[in-house]
């Protein structure tokens, strides 16, 4: 069983590096919609005329959050690619290796996956077992 836990952990970089990207996404949105209320309170005038604050340094730190967000992005494309390119060169059964694309690559619910193959949701594991068996035994070489 510990194999198809290392198999598993294996596929399932794709899914955790599209959580880092929304994580980081939702920050980045977050710090946007308060942007446009602490930026005008970053202008706000001294009695002697100068500005409060100096609102480069918010902008400087929302430009790398968005920096962060598009290299998060990339290694979550790279992870797809890596994980399907894997998957593609395992000689293995076509329903077996499209369950495997479909819930670790595509990130598709059980349920879908049974449609998009035409079959059980039973059977669906069925073949999902078979082929954590077969990246294991990959992985192991």
């Amino acid at each position: 069983m510990a194999k198809f836990e290392e198999a598993k952990a294996f596929l399932n970089q794709v899914y955790k590096a599209k959580q880092v990207c929304l994580r980081c996404n939702a920050d980045l949105e977050e710090l946007r919609s308060t942007s446009s209320l602490l930026v005008p309170a970053y202008g706000e005038h001294t009695g002697d005329g100068s500005l409060k604050h100096d609102t480069s340094d918010f902008i400087c730190k929302l430009q790398k959050q968005e920096d962060e967000l598009e290299r998060l992005k990339l290694e979550w494309l790279n992870k797809r690619i890596e994980v399907k390119t894997f998957l593609n060169q395992i000689a293995m059964n076509e329903n077996v290796k499209n369950v495997l694309i479909l819930r670790y690559v595509s990130l598709r619910k059980w349920e879908e996956i049974a449609c998009a193959i035409n079959c059980s949701f039973r059977w669906v594991h069925t073949l999902h077992s078979q082929g954590l068996s077969i990246v294991a035994k990959k992985l192991l070489h």
